[in-house]
């Protein structure tokens, strides 16, 4: 190796070319970076969604989501089955097994799964579609449009701003939510009907067969070659009024406007969405998975903008929220804290080393990242929140190794040697130990190897004119100070291994259970989420009404210069993605998103309007609203509530008494917030009973009874043409009076194989009962589940989950077809905490073999290990004296502090060795003053690296530029603290643990060799 440095010495010209080959690639490849708030990632869940018009949540559950999941339940590969089945839906959720090798397969697999479902009923008139579940879904822009001029006016403007939208390079999907499809009522009056002797069906049939193009195949002639196609369509959308129904020879015709009012209408309105208050509808933009999310919503914004000026008065777009913003002002404040950072790493280096040492040390930060920036795109990396996480991780990590190596040719310049041969000399010396530390920074962290400066920097020092003039006063009477308390150490260093010993069995046996852990706690996210109930059956527009009270709340308390938008939902009311998927919609229910600006340009936090907005809205409850729950949302990805228990069996009454008991006990627990159960009853069913006797007689079958009674309260889709760029639907139905009363149905009529009309009323009868709102399946099996928020500050998740399962899995286990499943954070809890160990494990092996090929010892990398636990006590005091809970995050943060930890206790133990052959070569025994000796060589690096690497982590720990970043705090803050305190560890005790190895091994060999 040394020929290699030397030549590299000897020739900083390639030395500077290769600098600013480097610079330019790199700057090159940054500005072309793409950007965005997530990093690409494939959750491994898909769903697939039905659409059965018309249909009981027990049809569709028969129907469809059983076909579908029977289809399913072969497919290998597959963790966790899920569905709901509601009233004209059907959603199956499938959770692919994160442990298998080839989950492309797995999707493909079940995709054809979900094809081979077949007779599925006539009414769905498209197939199931699959959905992937991926970050690149997610928008980047949405937009609102509302203004006071006709729904069909509305609609056309929305779709022209969507189709020049989806034009942008960019933008890769749109959705329009609000829209509604344009139909053609066509309500038959049964009075006329019945006075001209006309079933539902005749009329059904006749708008079928005028409406048609039908190709009739080619003629082919010597020279020419024709299409027939039998073309007969309706050319203005209300030509259906004059549809011939029936005809005789004395010239009368029954036309359809004889019998039924025509209306031009749209689908029946289930939701009803506002944007500040005012009716709208919203347009939802993503972007392409390849497109940078700040330029596509820049292109946004401006067609928006251009857009705008060709809107007629009284009609508004606004920006409901634009996504972009947020990763901008995110990412502006992650890299100006790490700008300050940066600084302080260069201002540290300057207080220790010359300044133009510290100068090519401080270089290795700017190199080693633009080679960083230009391998990014090559793996498809985008600058996101979690990119430049790990850029200001190793920040200061970047320059610990640059500073290990300048330090030591620095020490060689000083006692006078020649600037090459010191250079020389110098890398040679720690070369592997830095090979070492970087190995083990990747064993434990992402695999980033940035080796540039091992070259790059010798050859600058070599040539750099140093004024030597010693070391500054306050490191040598640091050193002093460090070495003599270092002596009083070795000289008790049992008693200190045994109080350090202590010390690491108090935080982890007490302060560890007191902190507690949380997944992903709350955070002063961009938005909150209201969620509301009226009385059970009240109309869809009366609670619209009452939720205006609501929104008016939301105006008087949230300030203006903070509140971005609020979007108010009649029909639903889930606070998760998953519920807009599940189809549940009912018209007491409401949702309101209020979004605000981004938290680093605001002072009030999302939880103390939280507060405000609860205090306020909860003066409704009893009056106008049942149920009004104010939830933020916990600063990680989607792992559903921090309570979440289902029962799974199929016997109904015990699974309704198990979830009764659960739901008692959770809701009268403090802390304990927004308790909601899947089971809930949905509206009275009318079941109509059949007298089959009697329909054989008169030649009617249950089937004809079934298509009948949908086409009159339902409807019927018979026909649809193409008007427009859009596709207008013809439904037949009985007129809107009739529909109110379900005693009609008794005098609907039906014709017979005879053609005689025969009344329902003559073979049915009524029976009415409640039926579920939702059926979910688990794995195949009816199940239940209780989901409930938590205060943090009032109640431990994680305990209370505890509880529960102590309480109630003893209760289940009385009925052997019945099982307890934890779900939501509880079960990602458990997930994670197995993959972390998991991931630990594979770490500290991987470190201990790199180790045992540096020091050729198997007990000398257990004495650099020990840094790791002993480590862990900094991180552990760290959390507690902020108040602040241990959180997945934070673990991330310890498996990473495992691979830094151990890079300056490698390098103080590889001294240590040294200076033992040294010693040894004379002939003489390693005493504690030349421990103490050589210790104090590797002081000013090691507190160098320590402060430069927590120098960089400060600003954006404690947000010197916008605020604390709650996401980053938890990784920040164990890494930080962790190394702080694990440079004490490295200073005193690992030297005092060497002492106890060393003298371990002359013990044991002298007992062997003795024994011999």
């Amino acid at each position: 190796m040394n020929t290699i440095f030397k030549y590299f010495v000897e020739h900083p010209k390639l030395v500077n070319l290769l600098l600013v080959l480097v610079l330019v690639m790199g700057i090159v490849s940054f500005i072309n970076l793409k950007r965005d708030s997530l990093p690409s990632v494939d959750f491994k869940m898909m769903y697939i969604t039905t659409f059965y018009p018309g249909a009981a949540a027990k049809d569709v559950e028969i129907n469809v989501t059983v076909p579908i999941e029977e289809q399913l339940q072969d497919v290998s590969g597959i963790k966790n089955l899920n569905s709901y089945s509601t009233e004209n839906f059907s959603a199956v959720f499938v959770e692919i097994d994160p442990n298998i090798k080839d989950a492309e397969k797995v999707k493909s697999d079940v995709t054809k799964a979900v094809d081979r479902v077949a007779n599925l009923p006539q009414e769905i008139t498209d197939r199931p579609l699959v959905t992937e579940l991926k970050t690149d879904i997610f928008p980047v822009f949405e937009v609102a449009l509302s203004g006071k001029v006709p729904e069909l006016e509305l609609r056309k403007y929305a779709r022209t701003i969507e189709k020049k939208m989806r034009q942008l390079p960019g933008v890769g999907g749109t959705q329009k939510i609000g829209y509604r499809k344009r139909e053609i009522k066509i309500e038959v009056d049964p009075e006329k009907a019945e006075r001209n002797y006309l079933s539902l069906s005749e009329v059904m049939a006749a708008i079928q067969a005028s409406n048609i193009r039908l190709s009739g195949g080619t003629v082919l002639s010597l020279a020419t070659k024709k299409k027939i196609v039998t073309l007969d369509q309706f050319e203005e959308l209300l030509d259906v009024k004059d549809v011939i129904v029936r005809s005789v020879f004395s010239g009368r015709r029954l036309r359809v406007s004889d019998v039924a009012q025509v209306r031009d209408d749209f689908e029946k309105e289930n939701l009803i969405i506002k944007s500040n208050g005012k009716p709208c509808i919203n347009i939802i933009i993503s972007k392409k998975e390849e497109a940078d999310a700040v330029r596509v919503a820049k292109e946004v914004n401006e067609l928006l903008e251009e857009c705008k000026k060709c809107l007629p008065a009284g009609v508004e777009a606004q920006v409901v929220k634009d996504y972009s913003k947020y990763v901008s002002s995110y990412l502006t404040v992650v890299m100006e804290n790490a700008l300050i950072g940066f600084v302080l790493v260069i201002l540290c280096l300057m207080l220790v080393l010359d300044i133009r040492v510290a100068f090519w040390t401080a270089l290795g930060i700017p190199f080693s990242l633009l080679v960083t920036f230009y391998f990014m795109p090559v793996y498809d990396i985008a600058i996101t929140i979690v990119s430049l996480l790990a850029i200001v991780i190793v920040l200061g990590m970047l320059v610990d190794d640059a500073i290990v190596v300048a330090e030591h040719i620095y020490s060689y310049r000083e006692k006078g040697i020649d600037p090459i041969e010191a250079s020389v000399e110098g890398v040679s010396e720690i070369f592997w130990p830095v090979v070492a530390t970087v190995t083990t920074t990747i064993a434990a962290f992402i695999p980033v190897l940035l080796m540039g400066g091992i070259f790059i920097l010798p050859s600058h020092l070599a040539h750099t004119r140093l004024k030597l003039k010693g070391k500054p006063k306050f490191i040598s009477f640091l050193e002093g100070v460090y070495q003599r308390n270092l002596h009083r150490v070795l000289r008790r260093k049992k008693r200190v291994i045994g109080f350090f010993a202590l010390l690491f069995i108090f935080s982890v046996g007490v302060i560890l259970p007191i902190i507690g852990f949380e997944l992903y706690p709350s955070t002063d996210n961009d938005l909150l989420q209201i969620r509301i109930e009226t009385p059970k059956g009240t109309p869809i527009h009366e609670t619209e009404r009452r939720v205006q009270k609501v929104e008016k709340i939301i105006e008087e308390t949230v300030p203006k210069e903070i509140l971005v938008s609020y979007v108010t939902t009649i029909g639903q009311k889930g606070t998760e993605a998953w519920s807009q998927v599940s189809g549940l919609s009912q018209s007491h229910w409401a949702r309101i998103v209020v979004n605000f600006i981004p938290r680093q340009e605001r002072r009030i936090t999302v939880f103390q309007l939280q507060k405000n907005l609860e205090t306020k809205i909860k003066k409704l409850l009893n009056t106008e609203l049942t149920e009004a729950d104010v939830i933020t949302q916990v600063g990680g990805p989607p792992v559903g509530k921090p309570i979440d228990v289902t029962f799974i069996g199929n016997d109904e009454q015990i699974r309704t008494e198990l979830a009764d008991k659960l739901y008692n006990f959770v809701s009268t627990r403090e802390g304990v917030y927004g308790v909601t159960r899947d089971d809930e009853a949905g509206p009275v069913e009318i079941n109509v009973r059949l007298n089959h006797e009697l329909m054989s007689e008169l030649g009617i079958t249950a089937l004809d009874v079934a298509q009948v009674v949908r086409t009159a309260y339902d409807g019927t889709v018979v026909t649809s043409i193409r008007k427009e760029g859009e596709e207008v639907d013809y439904r037949i139905l009985v007129a809107e009076k009739y529909q109110t009363d379900p005693r009609y149905i008794k005098n609907l009529t039906i014709p017979n194989r005879a053609g005689k009309l025969i009344k329902l009323g003559s073979f049915i009868r009524f029976e009415e009962k409640e039926s579920p709102l939702a059926i979910r399946h688990q794995d195949g099996d009816r199940s239940v589940t209780i989901q409930a928020e938590v205060d943090s500050q009032k109640l431990n998740a994680a305990k209370f989950n505890q509880t529960i399962r102590e309480k109630f899995e003893p209760l289940v286990a009385q009925y052997p077809d019945f099982r307890l499943k934890f779900g939501g954070i509880e079960q990602s809890t458990v997930e994670s905490l197995k993959n972390f160990y998991g991931a630990l494990v594979i770490a500290l092996v991987v470190i201990y073999i790199i180790l045992v090929v540096l020091f050729n010892s198997f007990t000398q990398p257990i004495v650099v290990m020990l840094a790791i636990p002993f480590g862990l006590i900094g991180v552990i005091f760290a959390f507690a004296i902020h108040f602040t809970p241990l959180t997945f995050l934070g673990l991330i943060g310890i498996l990473g502090l495992a691979g830094v930890v151990v890079n300056n206790s490698l390098v103080m133990l590889k001294f240590l060795n040294e200076k033992q052959k040294a010693v040894c070569a004379e002939g003489e025994q390693l005493k504690l003053e030349q421990v103490a000796e050589a210790a104090t060589r590797r002081f000013r690096p090691i507190t160098l690296t320590t402060l430069t690497t927590v120098a960089a982590l400060l600003p954006s720990l404690y947000g010197f530029i916008g605020g604390i970043t709650p996401e980053l705090f938890p990784l920040l803050l164990a890494i930080a603290w962790g190394l702080v305190f694990s440079s004490f560890i490295t200073l005193f005790l690992i030297p005092a643990i060497y002492l106890v190895e060393r003298d371990f091994g002359c013990w044991f060999y002298a007992r062997f060799k003795k024994g011999d």
